[in-house]
């Protein structure tokens, strides 16, 4: 038997189909080996329609539901500082947390957001990695650069504002 447990959850949208997906994974301790937290994905599924608070609290609840879990035996779900998600979580009953790590990482966005040159560089970043995205030309020249001076071959990736990676404009992965 499992007692309280921690969830987490998150929903985004596949930038290579355009799907939106959300996720639910439990966390606990193991009551029979005291040093040990267990994580298991309770759901992975696809989140049609739009992200309103009323079908993310829709959606929480039917996967709940599925697991049979009671909100009593939920500690607290940590999710991301959507005003969306708090709100689908809340009218959902269920106790929930900003994720620190998000909260961080917006702090961080606005510090350097208001630096007009950071946002200069970063803009000009978004250009040339939509360049590169938007021509078969230059991404097979890149590569040709790339193996010439051996070095593997990689690609650049646009950065998406909602995204966590919003200070990796262009990073090369």
């Amino acid at each position: 038997m499992i007692g309280k447990m921690s969830l987490t959850s998150d929903i985004w949208t596949c930038q290579y189909n355009n799907f939106s997906f959300i996720s639910l994974t439990a966390h606990f301790w193991n009551k029979y080996v005291s040093t040990h937290r267990e994580s298991f994905v309770l759901a992975c599924r696809s989140f049609p329609g739009s992200h309103t608070a009323d079908n993310i609290s829709e959606m929480v609840k039917l996967l709940l539901e599925q697991w049979k879990l009671d909100k009593d035996q939920i500690h607290i779900i940590l999710a991301d500082n959507a005003a969306n998600m708090k709100k689908g979580l809340s009218d959902a009953r269920i106790k929930y947390q900003s994720c620190f790590v998000h909260t961080l990482q917006l702090t961080i966005k606005d510090s350097l957001g208001c630096q007009r040159s950071v946002t200069d560089i970063i803009i000009k970043a978004r250009r040339i990695v939509s360049h590169f995205n938007h021509s078969s030309t230059a991404c097979d020249k890149l590569k040709k650069i790339q193996d010439q001076m051996n070095l593997p071959s990689k690609r650049l990736i646009q950065d998406i504002t909602t995204r966590w990676n919003i200070l990796h404009a262009g990073t090369i992965t």
